[in-house]
């Protein structure tokens, strides 16, 4: 009699947590529960809940009296329901201020909200080859996403095929439609059908592994995020034995399991179209034999599916049993996935015994169905992550965070002289206000090369400026980055309010043109003529002109001695539509030494109208035109007579 005897080799199951804890390069191990004060100043729990249809869709009008909420079967007031859609509108359009490249800023308040979806296959657990349909159909999927999505790939066991978030959704498509399945077909034998289930056994113990070792490492990426499961079956010694730390982790990690089970091979696809049972569906209980017409098969198939029906009840996500068209499936998926409420709860000072405490979320609307994690977890106090934590873990997201709109704009020249060679970029940032102004700010920044690398990184603490504006009142900050070498890099920045909202931005850094030619020119500075009465222009994110008078600021550079003499600096004043020339004037070159000029004008605007328009600084030696630097600006309004 032949027998399977096919050993788990243990050490897969040690690369795979080292692998993915490197390959993430999270570095900081944080609690997921913050303890937002939102609006209202009151410290509260925050929870994470989806609230969909009976297709799908989020349901986007609720309020926070439309919730309940349970701790250990206890009532507690729900006091702030945000819902955040996670998709954009289609047709829907940036508004100008928040293009980066043509506003000459950034902002996080325009952007892709984006979502992070970790794509894991338990290959060995599907039959091999049994699994083409299902991993075309989520293939497709990878092609249906919005380009801000981030998504990853784990195939397990590793190791295997391993891809970090990412938005190159096609690499993400050819690794998924490239799998089918590794495991072992299903067997008539009595004894081999018992071997084979034993060493089920003790491969959906080392997935189980896996799958906390990942949830475990996402803990430290910031925001909700999506872990779908494809399986064909997971089985354990009982329903939810061994699980509470799943569900724990789940819920520390904000993530939702959502799990897709192979139900049965393609060679029965014609028994499945016979009987009439669906292609596939949405198992939110465990259904009864008898149910939808199914076969639940021998006693190993149950098994397999309680598994996994166990997993998707303690985590607070859902099982989706797929048969010949699981392509349903994850158009539902892609819709469940647009939006979900942010919670604040009501929080009690016992809350804070490091305990994972039971939680039930409901609302009262006909046929909602709400996904939320049974548990939540508040560290004791003190023991939270501290601020500079909560920076680092807001810069290390993937996709931009956007409860607190951002906008940042950099101007990047040589170092002065006791900085050697260096660089020096000054960054301008501003911020929704929500109160009053506080005395000190916590941002931290990332730089990154053109490469990835970090050139510099620091949290740094800023006293931010109350400024009234036409948009409404913002809170200016600025600061200075050093770096050793010319280049292109991308600023990453991250801020915390003092209403416990969270942003985060990224913006392209242009340092390389210093670099270009015997005589360059550094960035193009802007301002008001009012707002620098000693000369001295300050770091903001867009000029804005109210006196009439545009005042610019640039500095050059020559590698060599210049003929200075011959060398003027000319500022045009264009049409952002056209680029038609409307005003101009002349800069004042002021230095000494061979090497570097500043260079300044004061451009008379009197004439244009408000709007948005294009400051042009070109640079000429004789007639030949050598550089040029340009940057957006606004008039808001002229001076009266």
């Amino acid at each position: 009699m032949v027998g399977w005897r096919i050993s788990v080799d243990s050490r897969r199951q040690v690369r795979l947590g080292v692998f993915i804890i490197a390959a993430c390069a999270l570095s900081v191990a944080l609690p997921a529960q913050q303890l937002p004060t939102f609006r209202s100043g009151i410290e509260l729990i925050e929870v994470d809940a989806t609230v969909i249809d009976g297709d799908g869709n989020p349901i986007p009008d609720l309020q926070a009296a439309d919730f309940s909420v349970t701790v250990e079967g206890e009532p507690r007031a729900v006091v702030q329901a945000q819902f955040i859609s996670l998709r954009a509108a289609e047709g829907d359009s940036l508004p100008v201020d928040s293009l980066g490249a043509d506003a000459g800023y950034t902002t996080n308040a325009g952007a892709d909200p984006g979502r992070l979806i970790v794509i894991l296959v338990d290959e060995e657990s599907i039959p091999w080859g049994e699994g083409r349909h299902l991993m075309r159909a989520a293939a497709e999927f990878v092609d249906s996403l919005s380009p801000g999505d981030r998504v990853s790939v784990v195939a397990m066991p590793q190791p295997g095929i391993y891809i970090d978030f990412t938005s190159d959704h096609e690499r993400v498509r050819r690794a998924v439609a490239g799998m089918s399945g590794l495991g072992i077909p299903p067997q008539n034998n009595g004894f081999i059908e018992y071997e084979v289930l034993q060493e089920r056994r003790r491969r959906s113990e080392a997935t189980r592994h896996g799958i906390e070792t990942i949830l475990e490492t996402m803990q430290g990426v910031e925001g909700p995020k999506a872990l779908v499961w494809i399986s064909g079956g997971f089985v354990i010694a009982g329903a939810e034995l061994g699980l509470e730390r799943m569900a724990e982790l789940a819920a520390a990690a904000r993530t939702t399991l959502y799990i897709f089970m192979l139900d049965e091979p393609l060679a029965d696809t014609s028994v499945a179209l016979s009987s009439g049972q669906p292609d596939a569906f949405v198992v939110e209980q465990a259904p009864p034999a008898e149910d939808y017409g199914l076969q639940l098969g021998p006693a190993s198939r149950r098994l397999q599916e309680q598994g996994l029906m166990a997993a998707a009840s303690m985590t607070g996500g859902s099982l989706l049993r797929a048969f010949y068209n699981p392509g349903p499936l994850f158009a539902r998926l892609e819709r469940e996935l647009s939006g979900y409420y942010l919670l604040g709860v009501e929080m009690l000072p016992s809350d804070r015994d490091g305990e994972f405490h039971e939680i039930d979320v409901s609302v009262r609307r006909d046929g909602a169905r709400v996904r939320s994690h049974r548990g939540v977890h508040v560290p004791p106090e003190g023991a939270g992550p501290s601020e500079e934590e909560r920076i680092m873990r807001l810069l290390r997201a993937p996709v931009p965070v956007r409860e607190l709109p951002l906008r940042v704009a950099t101007y990047a020249y040589r170092g002065d002289a006791g900085d050697g060679e260096g660089m020096a970029i000054l960054v301008g940032a501003e911020f929704d206000a929500g109160g009053s102004v506080p005395e000190a700010l916590s941002m931290g920044y990332l730089l990154r090369d053109s490469e990835g690398a970090v050139a510099s990184h620091a949290t740094v603490q800023v006293v931010p400026n109350l400024v009234e504006k036409p948009d409404g009142p913002v809170f200016e900050v600025d600061f200075i980055v050093r770096v050793e070498q010319p280049g292109n890099y991308f600023l990453q920045l991250a801020a915390i309010d003092a209403a416990g909202r969270r942003g985060s931005v990224e913006h392209p850094v242009r340092a390389d043109r210093m670099s270009a030619g015997p005589l360059s020119a550094g960035d193009l500075m802007l301002a008001d003529w009012t707002s620098a009465p000693a000369g001295e222009i300050p770091t903001r994110v867009e000029a804005q002109v109210t006196s009439g008078r545009l005042l610019a600021f640039t500095e050059l550079y020559a590698d060599s001695p210049a003929p200075w003499d011959r060398t003027r600096v000319e500022v045009d004043v264009l049409d952002g539509a056209t680029g038609s020339i409307l005003a101009w004037g002349q800069a004042r070159l002021e230095g000494s030494g061979g090497d570097r000029r500043s260079a300044t004008a004061v451009v008379e605007v009197h004439d244009l109208p408000p709007g948005r328009y294009v400051a042009l600084a070109r640079v000429l030696q004789d007639a030949t035109e050598v550089a040029d630097v340009r940057r957006p600006f606004r008039i808001v309004s002229q001076p009266v007579p």
